[in-house]
């Protein structure tokens, strides 16, 4: 498995450092948005060539994620803010025979094959594994995902009162269908750290994940055929 680095900010150089001072110790808050991604296309590819959809939206989410500095934040052992060099996602799996769900996480890869390969063989092997952590050894460069599509939701809030403030987005996916047009609308809430994010970070994240939905859907076509084995954690 990777190591990911630690990188500190400066503090005197950063722009955000004063606003990252009042919002963890004047106004403590956190805010959730929810966008509608059409994945049509990216369903339809992903079902013709045999691959689920949710490590699919688990690809599509973290590749956003990676690409803002933003949004793989967190502090040191020391509780000095920083930033990772990548964020693995940590998302849920659910046990149909007691309706429980449990945290696994994947090994984060900006290749599609090897990523869909590794989220693949932890599910597989953690499926049967109760309680709340099902795979251990999970690392501080996490970022929790999760998806309810059993429920359809417009909008979705992550209360938190943790100490030290969590930092990484929260996220969770709904699937929807628009009955008039027949599109599949995937349902994205995200719930982030004011601290940390302008609102500004939250439409580059959203931006980036719609051209993501579409590429994607062509590049499953094209890697579907080198797909490698899964890595030994």
């Amino acid at each position: 498995m990777r190591d990911a680095s630690f990188h500190l900010f400066d503090r005197a150089a950063w722009p955000r450092s004063e606003h990252f001072d009042y919002y963890i110790r004047t106004v403590k808050c956190r805010y959730d948005l929810t966008a509608h991604l059409t994945v049509t296309a990216l369903r339809e590819r992903g079902k013709a060539l045999g691959l689920r959809f949710y490590p699919l939206l688990l690809y599509i989410a973290a590749r956003a994620i990676n690409a803002n500095r933003e949004f793989r934040m967190g502090f040191n052992e020391h509780g000095a803010p920083g930033y990772w060099d990548f964020i693995n996602p940590s998302y849920t799996i659910f046990h149909d025979d007691d309706k429980t769900f449990s945290d696994v996480w994947s090994e984060y890869d900006e290749s599609f094959p090897v990523f869909y390969q590794n989220v693949l063989h932890d599910m597989e092997t953690y499926k049967d594994i109760k309680g709340v952590r099902a795979k251990p050894g999970r690392p501080a460069n996490c970022c929790p995902m999760s998806a309810l599509p059993w429920l359809s939701f417009t909008g979705m809030a992550h209360v938190q009162a943790t100490e030290p403030p969590f930092l990484p987005p929260i996220i969770t996916f709904h699937m929807g269908t628009i009955a008039a047009v027949g599109r599949k609308i995937g349902m994205s809430s995200t719930s982030v750290s004011h601290k940390i994010r302008r609102r500004e970070c939250q439409k580059i994240m959203f931006a980036s994940r719609k051209p993501m939905t579409r590429d994607s859907a062509t590049a499953t076509a094209k890697k579907r055929r080198v797909l490698p084995k899964p890595k030994r954690k």
